[in-house]
């Protein structure tokens, strides 16, 4: 039988600090005792995720990957209002015994958004694309002459170095500029 723990980490609005929710899956002291700590059996429907990669329109469009749980709120005792969006979550899958604090994460993200029906969380989960907003490249030519490139490359990102020369007897590739690569043998 294959258990989830998945730990939530929303924000407690009355106090505006974080507070870590630890669910599992199974009712079981094996799995709610896991890894020395407490682990309530709230989850209600196993999380499932998708990832699309084509979107019927030929848009050439890939989504990150997305998902949702359920999540039992009686099962979680007298909580304060809390605020879930895009809020920590990691899920781990194992075998009850397991400590899913060694165990590699099933999915590492955010709740995106709550839902409330029926005495039953529903939340929407998301991967955690934030870092793809920043520049892959961090450094532009200042465009002053020499190494930092003639006026024309004022601003273009600058490559990252693909070899290194202490290479002996070995093929080694070296970025000249960024539309042009070279192939050397030592």
């Amino acid at each position: 039988m294959t258990v989830i723990w998945a730990e939530l980490i929303p924000i407690d609005r009355l106090t505006n600090s974080p507070q870590t929710l630890r669910v599992t899956s199974h009712n079981d002291r094996r799995v709610t005792a896991a890894g020395g700590q407490i682990w309530r059996p709230a989850v209600t429907r196993r999380p499932g995720l998708t990832l699309d990669l084509f979107d019927g329109a030929f848009s050439g469009q890939i989504s990150s990957g997305a998902g949702e749980m359920e999540v039992s709120l009686s099962a979680l005792g007298d909580l304060p209002p809390l605020a879930w969006g895009r809020r920590a979550c990691r899920i781990w899958a194992g075998n009850p015994g397991d400590d899913p604090t060694v165990l590699d994460p099933w999915f590492v993200g955010l709740v995106d958004t709550a839902t409330l029906r029926d005495g039953r969380l529903t939340l929407r989960l998301m991967v955690d694309d934030a870092w793809m907003d920043r520049p892959v490249l961090p450094e532009d030519y200042a465009g002053t002459g020499g190494a930092e490139g003639g006026e024309d490359l004022k601003g273009a990102a600058k490559p990252y170095p693909l070899a290194l020369r202490a290479a002996w007897n070995q093929w080694q590739w070296i970025l000249l500029v960024p539309s042009f690569s070279m192939m050397l043998m030592a």
